[in-house]
């Protein structure tokens, strides 16, 4: 008779969440220990994605749970909700209903046996941050509605129900905190009982305070903070002892703390023996990263403080890492000699020699002073290291005294092992993880990098070759054929039904975009100081009726790729012949304006250069024949900007407008614009300086808009 009643409960229940035909009273939970309802607290910053979790004591057994919650800011919106892992996984039917408009979640459990008693984790609710979000609390707590009827419920197997307590939750979005930018720092160079001095600066994009620290300091040490982002590291090598030139080099760290994120400079300090001064002559191997079957060119670097006849080296390397395909003197220092030869001893050992005079030969001069590469060694890598990175090294090999040395002007001059600093070098063998649809390898998929160097692929395999990592994410149909036509044309689609637009770093490559709108057409102009390879492009149009695009003459045959779903037209541009837009102001395309009424708006843009490598975008909007129909305020452009920003906004009516510009700590920077303007659009230039005319800082800025009643503030960011 339990069972008979507990299935009855569940229909009535069922029908009551789903339907507004049936009610129930919120009652008070009365039943022992009051029953709780808990929302976690977490913090998130704008892009970002965070799980909120949801916790249940209840101390008798349930047989169902509905848990309405709403959230207060449309700068966030909920994912997703799961149950893995939590106290409910197992109940058969469980749920969340997501209303992204009205911002409302509505969770629910019921099962066909119980809900034991205890405490912990119900729920986990994803929720993503969008990118433009600022700094604010938004609460997630419950609510309830007479029609439909719904309400924080808590029933016991018994079929009675009751109110548990609710504890609210929240998502404290904050500003991103950018670690401070330190000013690099080479290697550096000491003699026993010399003084050593390094000086330190850094930047915090936030205008923060930054405190500096010392790490694998060396005894005797120094290192003074003078807390305006300088710092200053004064040392004098003994000397003998541990810390004199018989254990160097010396590796220190010097730290930079803004009070939440850190940077670090790591310095390489080489001792020199007080005896021996500083060696005239060094022979150094250089560094490089590829993936498996990547083909990888190791430069060696030769300094010499007199002239060289010759070269006699043998080298290091590990056979089951790489495969030596040729070691070449073309386009290197000593590319003139007479002599030049390499031989592979045995697997691993590379012998080199090069001479630069025969004298039977036309007569060649010895390598003169200076620096630069003298040899290019050419290797595939032949292991796969995958799950896991690794680093294999290149030495220099020593059998005897000759191994390694060089001889002067007119081969009298030996110049042995004792006189020359040598370094080693490695290659930084990459794992493979795949990321289909990542052509360009920046961890982004789907976007108009990937598709532009995916064309150039398909024209030309030789120049625009594939690594091995990229031909893996190529396979974007997952047929087990990369590089093919077909994962070419599944990007494509897949890009422009679904599109990827992630916030991009600040860079020097910037591409400004110009609307210009009459009562017939839509002009689309692009500015731009690299060359552009393709564009995506996401056009807003409510209430109007767009004709078919046309592509103008400047962009040299390009393809055009459309999909116009109700009031929002995608445009994919791209080259099949691996062609590009010049550089400097053209017109990329001409939409015809068939019917309608409304706003049009550039929602996203995203560009890439010939290259695939993506480029920032900053709207610029220009109409003509038509007056605004409301107030808009339009983010700026470029941004990040240096040294200036342009600041657009709309009116549709006459009014006194203030336009100005704060810092992240609310302070007032200057006063762009407090005057009476017309209707219409006007277009601000910020030169990014304060009311005395001193540039400001690198940072966080926000411009503010008063026109009437009306008022909206911007993000901006200033980098150096």
């Amino acid at each position: 008779m339990k069972k008979n009643k507990l299935f009855s409960f569940l229909f009535v229940f069922i029908a009551a969440f789903f339907s507004s035909s049936l009610s129930f009273a919120q009652i008070p939970d009365t039943v022992g220990v009051v029953d709780t309802l808990r929302v976690g607290n977490v913090t998130a910053y704008p892009g970002s994605k965070v799980c909120v979790p949801v916790y249940a004591f209840n101390d008798e057994d349930l047989g169902a749970i509905t848990l309405p919650l709403k959230f207060s800011s449309s700068d966030v919106y909920c994912d997703s909700v799961s149950f893995v892992g939590t106290r409910i996984s197992d109940v058969p039917l469980k749920g969340g209903e997501i209303d992204s408009l009205n911002r409302t979640i509505k969770i629910y459990a019921m099962t066909f046996t119980q809900i034991s008693s205890g405490s912990g984790l119900v729920a986990n609710m994803w929720f993503k941050i969008k990118d433009d979000a600022l700094p604010q609390t938004v609460e997630i707590d419950t609510f309830s509605t007479t029609e439909p009827p719904v309400y924080l419920t808590f029933v016991y197997t018994w079929a009675e129900e009751m109110t548990p307590a609710f504890v609210k939750g929240a998502i404290t979005i904050k500003e991103k905190n950018l670690a401070p930018q330190m000013q690099p720092i080479g290697t550096q160079y000491v003699i026993e009982g010399d003084t050593l001095l390094i000086k330190i600066f850094a930047n915090d994009p936030e205008g923060d305070s930054i405190k500096f620290s010392l790490l694998n300091g060396p005894e005797g040490a120094s290192f003074t903070d003078s807390s305006n982002g300088k710092a200053t590291f004064l040392w004098i090598p003994p000397l003998n002892g541990p810390w004199s030139s018989v254990n160097s080099p010396f590796k220190v760290t010097f730290v930079a703390l803004d009070g939440n994120s850190t940077s670090k400079e790591n310095v390489e300090i080489n001792v020199i023996n007080k005896n021996l001064g500083l060696k005239d002559y060094a022979l150094e191997i250089g560094s490089d990263s590829g993936f498996f079957s990547d083909l990888v060119t190791i430069p060696i670097k030769l300094t010499n403080l007199d002239s060289i006849a010759s070269i006699n080296l043998l080298l290091d390397f590990d056979p089951s890492a790489l495969s030596l395909l040729n070691v070449s003197e073309i386009n290197t220092r000593i590319d003139n000699w007479e002599y030049f030869q390499y031989n592979q001893l045995a697997p691993g050992e590379i012998e080199i020699l090069g001479v630069a005079d025969i004298p039977i030969l036309p007569l060649i001069s010895p390598l003169p002073p200076g620096e630069g590469v003298i040899a290019n060694l050419n290797f595939q890598i032949i292991l796969d290291t995958s799950p896991l990175n690794l680093s294999t090294s290149l030495r220099f090999k020593f059998t005897d005294s000759t191994d390694n040395t060089l001889n002067g002007a007119l081969g009298n001059n030996f110049i042995s092992q004792d006189k020359i600093t040598y370094k080693e070098g490695f290659i930084y063998i990459q794992k493979l993880d795949v990321l289909l649809g990542d052509i360009n390898l920046n961890y982004i998929p789907y976007e108009i990098g990937d598709a532009t160097l995916f064309s150039n692929y398909l024209t030309d395999p030789v120049k625009y070759a594939f690594n091995e990592q990229q031909k893996r994410n190529s396979d974007v149909n997952e047929d087990g054929f990369c590089c093919s036509l077909a994962d070419f044309i599944y990007l494509l689609k897949q890009m422009i039904e679904n599109p990827v637009f992630e916030k991009l770093l600040p860079q020097s490559k910037i591409a400004q975009v110009k609307l210009n709108r009459s009562s017939s057409n839509l002009d689309l102009f692009i500015d731009s100081d690299v060359p552009i390879g393709g564009a995506f492009l996401v056009i807003k149009h409510p209430g109007i009726i767009f004709g078919t695009p046309i592509l103008s003459s400047e962009t040299k045959g390009m393809i055009s790729m459309m999909r116009d779903y109700p009031g929002e037209l995608r445009l994919l541009i791209y080259s099949s012949r691996a062609g590009y837009i010049e550089p400097g102001q053209k017109k990329l395309i001409s939409i015809p304006i068939i019917d309608g009424e409304g706003d049009i708006e550039l929602s996203k843009a995203s560009f890439s250069d010939n290259l695939g490598n993506l480029i920032n975008a900053g709207i610029l909007l220009q109409y003509n024949e038509l007056v605004p129909e409301k107030f808009t305020l339009f983010q700026n452009y470029p941004n990040p900007f240096n040294p200036e920003t342009n600041i657009s906004f709309t009116l549709p009516e006459e009014r006194e407008v203030i336009l100005k510009i704060y810092n992240l700590r609310g302070q007032l920077i200057k006063v762009l614009v407090n005057q009476k303007l017309s209707p219409g659009y006007h277009t601000f230039t910020w030169d990014g300086k304060n009311e005395s005319g001193e540039d400001v800082s690198s940072g966080i800025y926000f411009n503010r808009l008063i026109a009437g009643d009306y008022s909206k503030t911007m993000k901006m960011i200033k980098v150096k």
